[in-house]
């Protein structure tokens, strides 16, 4: 919840709220954005990947290639009980809302043991790599559950939002157009196509984009909810 708040406070200090119609961009010319622009508007990206805060973001699995059965294959000594199995998904659920990363790590890990094709393992796993700051794993770890599962929505928007802070936009704009013809109900890939859009500099798409997230993410909070209206309207601005 601070992360979303913060990103949103930092955008806004480099946006002058005064914005003169003399500064704003022609709308005959489109040129390239300013690298500093860009990072600007991907500070806005924490606004996504906070939202587990604030109580809906699910459980997701990671990417890359597949991890070779033989290089997963456990002893059998080593493999959780079904009992246990269950319990250690019980504690799963709790990991993002209490951030202990370190549990969090040992438990998919173990879970992997029992069931090394789970798309959703992976993908937790790399979200928990990205929490950590172990990027390159987190990498590797939705592109695991991408391997078993294409058409996985939740991971084609993590591989998006890694794509999006490397600044890797059109790899990043391909995964996050594709999780939402797929789910079409998830609001996180909207935002962050709407954050590729607004860097780009079409303002118009990335409007509509972040529109359509606050539609979908009814369960933001209040306070919240009014930081990203104000950050809407400064688009609004750009566009009279």
């Amino acid at each position: 919840m601070s992360l979303i708040h913060e990103a949103l406070k930092k955008a806004e200090q480099k946006e002058k709220p005064n914005i003169e119609a003399s500064s704003l961009p022609q709308k005959s010319a489109s040129p390239p954005p300013k690298k500093r622009g860009l990072r600007v508007y991907l500070l806005l990206i924490l606004l996504l990947l906070s939202i587990a805060g604030v109580g809906y973001f699910r459980f997701y699995k990671p990417h890359q290639e597949v991890i070779s059965k033989a290089a997963l294959a456990p002893q059998p000594s080593l493999l959780p009980q079904e009992s246990s199995k269950e319990q250690l998904w019980l504690e799963a659920e709790q990991i993002f809302s209490n951030q202990d990363w370190n549990r969090g790590l040992q438990v998919f890990q173990r879970l992997l043991l029992t069931d090394p094709t789970n798309p959703e393992v992976y993908n937790n796993l790399g979200m928990i790599y990205k929490k950590m700051g172990q990027t390159k794993e987190a990498y590797k770890q939705y592109e695991n559950a991408l391997a078993i599962k294409p058409d996985y929505p939740e991971a084609l928007n993590n591989l998006g939002a890694l794509l999006l802070a490397d600044l890797r936009l059109g790899e990043a704009k391909q995964n996050f157009e594709k999780a939402i013809v797929l789910k079409s109900n998830y609001p996180e890939p909207f935002f962050n196509l709407g954050v590729i859009l607004e860097a780009q500099g079409d303002h118009r798409g990335a409007l509509k984009n972040y529109q359509q997230f606050l539609e979908l993410a009814t369960d933001l909070d209040p306070d919240l909810y009014s930081k990203i209206k104000r950050r809407l309207s400064l688009l609004e601005r750009r566009l009279l």
